[in-house]
């Protein structure tokens, strides 16, 4: 298929069900051929998933939350490495795509755009230690499993869990045997380049209670998008590399330690100053205006998604630099577990664009390159005591404090053959420094929280959560010294400093009821909150504060297993309510990005995932979501409070109305040595909006298919082809309107590849 090219989405639903309907039947034949009675049920069932949202140990299917847990077997099988890759297909999940480390989950619609950074409506965790910024991006290397907990989760997690949490959960060290693979790939994009990359894994039993676990990894990842300003082709490159370090130390039956160190350096060419994987309204040298250099050029045009030849306004480089130390220490008493454990991380990012479209320069020779440095540190500590369960009453205790300080600068500096008169008054000569400023923050949170389960009778469980968090969010402007910084109101003097303190309560209550072992139905209502800060510059400084802003979640979910475990039926209903919502705003005044409190909104949703083992050789899976976004109050725009911006019941941006997911996996001998194996996954997402009110075109609807096969020998060897985005499908995951340059990011297009990969 062309590029640009859509097949008709009866034809594709066609081919799909086509497909299915081909391996059930063979799959069917299979098992009638070879088995029979209890043994072909036992090999039927669908695997067991043990998840820990809850911090206990819990069956999947007994878990009274709505969760949606990923093994790393389903991982591999579909040759996920990154969460961009598969989260879409999650009930609930949407993803906010600006290229590498600036990929954002968002659960539920919690979002006021498609494309804003700020802080964090989903919490992403690695194991339980909470992550932080770009190392949300991290790759998918030797995972036990992925679990998404939606909805508020404020209790048990504290701050941006407004939306839910995103938990990786790594393999553990085995002190029991040698273990390790390698997996290689190779693969070329549609009208892009050439990719290769790799990933390895080694267990080393060292005694018989210590263990150690490595994963290295490398991709490098060619780009699609070229720059016409420069001529430049696939500049949206990126290159990934990184480990990870486990140790496990069984100190006796009822004590253990467990130490991990991760390390991710992230590169990405193609930059535009909003990340990369975006096209944009694309000007050349010429025509021009050669009198008025700010004078967009005749073929100044938005974005054509069905032209092959993608375009760029600037060439740069982006880079997200992830370090992270944990340490679990575990010891059982006869009543309850005590975890004491210690996180320390450390973010370094940057950026190197030409910001001269930011100031409407198209005459092709000025430059303005600007220069953005930051780093982050961060340290957590925990101290949880969970009870054992099995009698009337169960519960859960913690201590938590952590503490996030970074800093940021940004430097432009202009080249310019002729003197400027930039906006048409604003003088700037060559070498002139337009941005020179150092920000400074940090937030600190210290909570306790509890949970106390009450087992009514053997069908009947209510449990209630609280929690109590002092939020102190400080920040300081060390220096804004630039002629931009002064033509946008920062002051040039050093240390205005600012501190914004909040006690914030969050609370749950959950009632649950088992109708028998395999149905249950659960009640939920939760609140969550995101912590709030402080704004400067420009006329939202008369706003210069922000609150916190609150959810209540109310949800009723059923889970249910049937035809002797073989399939798996769970859904919610559930309706948020959202108070005080942070939203970025941006001053045309003064072309300065702030937060304000903006008012309500309203989320109604309904989530359905449904997993069925047909035969021993096939899995089918089905997920579907519904969310229903609205404002509920009037918003106001941050420039005039007077003119509203968006109205009482103008949907809110960023997610889909309706979105689903079908899955196909089927594997069968070809010997006693081998096995064939086949998957695919065909997703929709429908439209969505891209800001409140006013502004761009939505996002438009997409599909898209992934297809793999490949062959596996027991002595470890596999084997597999890949296709991604098999129809060539354009997706577009968020757009920013700046000035006159239209962003809009975009997804990968087809792609075909090669895997290779040993395990023992």
């Amino acid at each position: 298929l062309s590029k640009g090219k859509r097949m008709n989405i009866t034809t594709k639903k066609s081919l799909l069900a086509t497909m299915v309907g081909l391996f059930a039947a063979t799959g069917g034949l299979q098992q009638a051929y070879g088995q029979d009675g209890e043994e072909a049920t036992a090999q039927e069932r669908l695997d067991e998933i043990i998840v820990t949202a809850t911090k206990r140990e819990v069956n999947l299917q007994e878990t009274a939350l709505s969760i949606t847990a990923v093994t790393g077997e389903e991982l591999e099988n579909l040759g996920v490495v990154a969460l961009g890759e598969f989260v879409e297909n999650i009930p609930g999940a949407s993803l906010i795509n600006q290229g590498p480390g600036k990929r954002q989950v968002v659960l539920r619609g919690v979002t006021t755009s498609s494309f804003e950074g700020g802080r964090a409506t989903t919490g992403t965790y690695l194991n339980d230690f909470p992550l932080v910024g770009g190392s949300a991006d991290m790759r998918l290397v030797d995972i036990d499993r992925v679990e998404v907990l939606k909805g508020p989760q404020g209790t048990l997690y504290g701050k941006s869990a407004m939306g839910g949490i995103v938990r990786y959960i790594t393999n553990k060290p085995d002190t029991g045997n040698y273990s390790g693979g390698i997996t290689l790939y190779a693969s070329d994009i549609e009208e892009g380049g050439s990719s290769v990359g790799g990933h390895a894994y080694l267990n080393v039993p060292l005694s018989e209670s210590l263990a150690a676990r490595t994963v290295l990894y490398r991709y490098d990842n060619a780009g699609f998008i070229d720059n016409v300003g420069t001529d430049s082709k696939d500049v949206n490159t990126e290159e990934t590399s990184g480990g990870r370090l486990a140790l496990r130390w069984d100190v006796s039956d009822t004590a253990s330690v467990d130490f991990e160190y991760h390390s991710q350096a992230m590169r990405s060419g193609g930059a535009t100053g909003l990340g990369t994987q975006s096209i944009s309204s694309t000007y050349s040298p010429t025509p021009h205006d050669g009198f008025n250099p700010f004078a967009p050029p005749n073929n100044l045009l938005a974005p054509d998604l069905s032209d092959p030849s993608y375009f760029n306004t600037t060439n740069g480089s982006n880079s997200f630099d992830v370090e992270a130390l944990n340490l679990n220490v575990e010891m059982e008493f006869d009543p309850y577990t005590v975890n004491l454990m210690l996180s320390n991380k450390q973010i370094l990012w940057g950026s190197e664009s030409d910001s001269s479209p930011y100031v409407f320069v198209y005459d092709g020779i000025t430059h303005f390159d600007k220069v953005e440095k930051g780093k982050l540190d961060g340290e957590s500590i925990e101290l949880r005591f969970v009870s054992k369960t099995g009698g009337f009453i169960d519960w859960i205790a913690g201590i938590w404090y952590e503490s996030e300080e970074g800093g940021f600068k940004r430097k432009t500096i202009g080249s310019t053959p002729t003197d400027l008169l930039l906006f048409g008054f604003f003088p700037s000569i060559d070498g002139d420094v337009g941005e020179d400023s150092i920000d400074r923050w940090k937030i600190e949170e210290t909570a306790i929280y509890g949970e106390v389960g009450l087992n009514l009778t053997e069908k009947t469980r209510l449990s209630l959560g609280y929690r109590r968090s002092d939020v102190l969010s400080d920040s300081e402007l060390l220096k804004a010294a630039g002629t931009f910084d002064a033509l946008v109101g920062l002051p040039s003097q050093v240390g205005i400093d600012e501190v914004v303190q909040e006690d914030v309560n969050t609370y749950k209550a959950n009632l649950e009821h088992r109708f028998s072992d395999r149905v249950f139905v659960y009640a939920t209502a939760s609140s969550g909150y995101r912590v709030g800060g402080f704004n400067r510059g420009g006329l939202l400084a008369n706003r210069s504060t922000y609150k916190s802003d609150t959810l209540w979640n109310y949800e009723l979910g059923l889970k249910s297993s049937w035809l002797n475990d073989r399939l798996t039926a769970n859904t919610s209903v559930y309706v948020l309510k959202w108070d005080d919502i942070q939203l970025a705003a941006f001053d045309n005044d003064t072309f300065v990005y702030g937060t304000v409190n903006v008012g309500s909104a309203q989320i109604e949703g309904v989530e359905a995932e449904v997993r069925y083992r047909a035969t021993e050789n096939l899995s089918l899976s089905i997920n579907y979501a519904y969310l229903d976004a609205v404002l509920t109050e009037d918003y106001f725009g941050a420039d005039d409070p007077t003119i509203i911006t968006a109205k009482s019941g103008d949907r809110l941006p960023g997610s889909p109305k309706n979105s689903y997911s079908l899955f196909v996996d089927w594997r069968a001998p070809l010997s006693e040595e081998m096995t064939l194996s086949f998957n695919a996954t065909y997703r929709y997402v429908g439209s969505r909006l891209n800001s409140l009110g006013a502004g761009l075109a939505p996002n438009e609807s997409y599909d898209s298919v992934n297809v793999k096969a490949g062959i596996e020998h027991e002595s470890g060897f596999q084997v597999s082809l890949f296709a991604n985005n098999l129809l060539d499908e354009r997706a577009t995951n968020a757009s920013a309107l700046v000035g006159v340059i239209t962003y809009t990011f975009v997804n990968q297009p087809r792609v075909f590849g090669l895997n290779v990969g040993y395990s023992f």
